[in-house]
């Protein structure tokens, strides 16, 4: 085995990937985690699509794990219980009208607060606070 590297600028045939610290990557991947969207496959084609920014789905994988950008069943699974149903109760309280359903709360904790919580979670402390809320 020969102790040479033919190839010490580490260049392939494959183009140079965006890494997590790139200002209009991590951008346009905080919008679209703000928006609720999870699927990799589908962020790799709205990156192509929107910012021309070529790269698969197993790299922006990497790049949303790299900025902690998690889906909802991790999240609520390593998410401080208190800081958790503090984001809930702070999106009931801002309802004064009490109207607001399961998604609409999911969706503001989402946008406002860049946090993703499972239906099940959010559907159990909505519950647990305001049962009367689902007595319609």
């Amino acid at each position: 085995m020969s102790s040479h590297n033919r190839n010490p600028m580490g260049k392939n045939q494959h183009p140079p990937v965006l890494k997590a610290d790139d200002p209009a990557l991590k951008a346009a991947l905080e919008k679209y985690h703000r928006q609720g969207l999870t699927s990799n496959i589908r962020i790799s084609a709205l990156l192509k699509a929107d910012h021309n920014i070529d790269i698969k789905d197993s790299a922006v994988k990497r790049r949303r794990k790299e900025l902690n950008l998690m889906g909802s069943r991790v999240t609520t699974a390593t998410i401080p219980y208190d800081e958790a149903l503090q984001l809930i109760l702070s999106q009931m309280d801002a309802d004064i009208s009490k109207g607001r359903g399961l998604a609409n709360i999911k969706k503001r904790i989402e946008f406002d607060d860049g946090v993703h919580l499972t239906r099940d979670f959010i559907s159990e402390v909505m519950h647990a606070f305001d049962p009367k809320g689902f007595d319609h």
